[in-house]
C-alpha cells in the first residue's frame, strides 16, 4: 500500500510539472492582453521554459545523485510551486520571463526525481505499472489541467491558475515529506555522474523516439483540417478521444510491460505506430476514417512510450539514478526542440492551412521510430552480458 500512495503522488507531481508548461501556452491570449505584448511571443515563454529544463537537466545530472533523494524532491517542489505563485503576479513581459525560466529550471530535475524515486522504491516486476500510473499525470495534465486553467482563466482571470496550482504545489509538499521519510537516509554516492556505455546507448533511443514523434506532432492539427479536411469543430473530439484510448493503452501497457518483458510491449507499440504514420501521412487513402486512424497512432505512441519509459529504470545502478534520469529529461526536452524545428523547416503551404511535405516528414519520423526497438534490444544485451 506504500508503494501505491507514493507512485501516485510522484503521479501528482509529474501532473504540476507538465501543467506548469501547457498552462503557459494555453494562457497565452489571456496574459499578452494583459501583459501588453504580441501573441506571436508566446513561443518565447514556452520555450524558456524547455531551454531551461534542459540546461539545468544537464548541469545537474553531474551531482544530483550526492543529494539525500527527498531533500532534492522537497527543494524543488517547494521552489516549482513558488514559481508558479509568482508567475501569476508579474507584471510585464520580461519578469514573465524570468519566472519561467526558473520554473524549467526546477522543473526538469524534479520530473528526473520522481522517476528516479520509482526506480529506488518499485520493484522491477512492477515497473511497468508504476511507469504507467506515473505517466498519468502527463495526460491528466492535458485532459483536466488544461481545460480547468481555461475555465478558471476564463471565470477570474489568467493570474488565477497560476496562483491556484502554485498553492497545490505547496500543499503536496506534506505528503511528499511524509512518503519519502524513510527513503534513503544518507545520499547513494559521493561521486559525480559519469554515463557509461549502456546508458549512452540509451539516451540515443530516447533521443530518436522523442525527435521523431515531435517532427509530427506539433503539425497534427493543422495536417488533419488542412490537408484531410476534417473538421474544426470535430477537432476537440477527435485529441480527447485519442487522448483518452492513449491512457487507457498506457494502463493496459504497463501490466503488459511486467507480464511480457518491455522488449515485446515496445515492439507492438512500435508496429502499430509506423503503420498508422504510413496510412495517416503517406498513402494517400482517400476515404480514410480520419478519427479511427489517428487514435490507433496516438494509441501505438503511447503504448512505445511506456514501453521506453519502462526499459529506463532498469538501465541504471542505484547510486546513479537521478543523475541518469536528468540528463534523460534534458536530452527528451533537446529533440523535442529539434524535431519541432527541423518538422517545421520542411514543410512549406501550397495555400492556405494545406501542408506540403509531411511524406518527407513522416518518413523520417518512421525511420526513428525503427531505430528505437532495434537499439533497445541492443541495450537489453548489454544488460544481460553485465549482470
Amino acid at each position: 500500500m506504500a508503494h501505491v500512495r507514493l507512485v501516485f503522488t510522484m503521479t501528482s507531481l509529474v501532473f504540476l510539472i507538465n501543467l506548469s508548461l501547457s498552462m503557459a501556452m494555453a494562457l497565452g491570449p489571456d496574459y499578452t492582453d494583459d501583459l501588453g505584448f504580441s501573441v506571436a511571443y508566446v513561443g518565447w515563454v514556452y520555450g524558456s521554459f524547455t531551454l531551461a529544463a534542459t540546461l539545468s537537466g544537464f548541469f545537474v545530472a553531474r551531482f544530483l545523485d550526492r543529494i539525500h533523494r527527498r531533500r532534492a524532491l522537497l527543494l524543488s517542489l517547494l521552489g516549482l510551486a513558488l514559481c508558479l505563485c509568482l508567475t501569476g503576479l508579474v507584471k510585464n513581459f520580461q519578469w514573465l520571463i524570468v519566472c519561467r525560466i526558473l520554473s524549467g529550471f526546477l522543473g526538469g530535475p524534479l520530473f528526473a526525481l520522481t522517476q528516479a524515486t520509482i526506480t529506488d522504491y518499485i520493484p522491477a516486476e512492477r515497473r511497468g505499472w508504476a511507469m504507467a500510473r506515473l505517466m498519468l499525470g502527463v495526460s491528466l495534465s492535458q485532459i483536466v489541467g488544461v481545460p480547468l486553467s481555461l475555465q478558471l482563466s476564463q471565470w477570474f482571470g489568467w493570474r488565477l491558475p497560476f496562483l491556484f496550482f502554485g498553492v497545490v504545489g505547496l500543499c503536496l509538499l506534506l505528503p511528499v515529506s511524509r512518503l519519502t521519510m524513510n527513503l534513503n537516509t544518507v545520499p547513494e554516492t559521493k561521486t559525480n555522474f559519469r554515463p557509461n556505455t549502456t546508458m549512452k546507448l540509451t539516451y540515443l533511443t530516447s533521443f530518436c523516439l522523442r525527435f521523431g514523434s515531435f517532427l509530427l506532432i506539433p503539425n497534427l492539427a493543422t495536417y488533419l483540417v488542412g490537408n484531410l479536411e476534417s473538421s474544426r469543430e470535430s477537432l476537440g473530439l477527435t485529441f480527447l478521444l485519442g487522448g483518452s484510448l492513449g491512457l487507457v493503452a498506457t494502463l493496459i501497457a504497463g501490466n503488459m510491460a511486467d507480464r511480457w518483458g518491455v522488449l515485446k510491449v515496445l515492439l507492438v507499440g512500435t508496429l502499430v505506430e509506423v503503420i498508422l504514420i504510413y496510412v495517416l501521412f503517406i498513402s494517400g487513402w482517400q476515404d480514410m476514417p480520419v478519427l479511427w486512424v489517428y487514435v490507433g497512432f496516438i494509441v501505438g505512441l503511447s503504448i512505445s512510450n511506456l514501453g521506453f519509459s519502462t526499459l529506463l529504470t532498469h538501465v541504471p545502478p542505484p547510486g546513479q539514478r537521478a543523475g541518469f534520469m536528468a540528463g534523460n529529461v534534458a536530452l527528451q526536452y533537446f529533440a523535442v526542440t529539434c524535431g519541432s524545428f527541423l518538422g517545421a523547416r520542411m514543410l512549406s503551404e501550397s495555400e492556405p492551412g494545406v501542408l506540403v511535405g509531411m511524406a518527407g516528414v513522416a518518413t523520417i519520423s518512421i525511420t526513428m521510430a525503427l531505430v528505437v526497438p532495434m537499439l533497445a534490444m541492443l541495450i537489453e544485451r548489454r544488460r544481460s552480458v553485465t549482470s
